[in-house]
């Protein structure tokens, strides 16, 4: 599979200093995955991790597939685990 990022999700991960190979880990082995309740065609990827200052946070990427490809569309990174888990 390969794995598409719009320039939309690269600038929310500069600002987030989330790196490339974060998202795809997450992707590959999510917490949980399921779809959009807002738009069938897209899928929310969570995973739960350790940031660099010991606490955690978590990571919901938005993801789309087309065809072969799975686009990620934004990503998000919150400490609020329990709202959005």
């Amino acid at each position: 599979m390969r794995i598409r990022f719009l320039d939309h999700a690269l600038r929310r991960m500069r600002e987030r200093r989330l790196s490339r190979r974060m998202i795809i880990d997450a992707i590959i082995k999510p917490d949980k995955a399921h779809r959009s309740l807002k738009d069938a065609a897209r899928f929310l990827v969570k995973k739960r991790y350790v940031h660099g200052s010991g606490k955690e946070r978590l990571l919901i990427i938005v993801t789309e597939r087309a065809g072969e490809i799975l686009i990620v569309v934004t990503v998000v990174d919150t400490s609020k685990i329990e709202k959005y888990w």
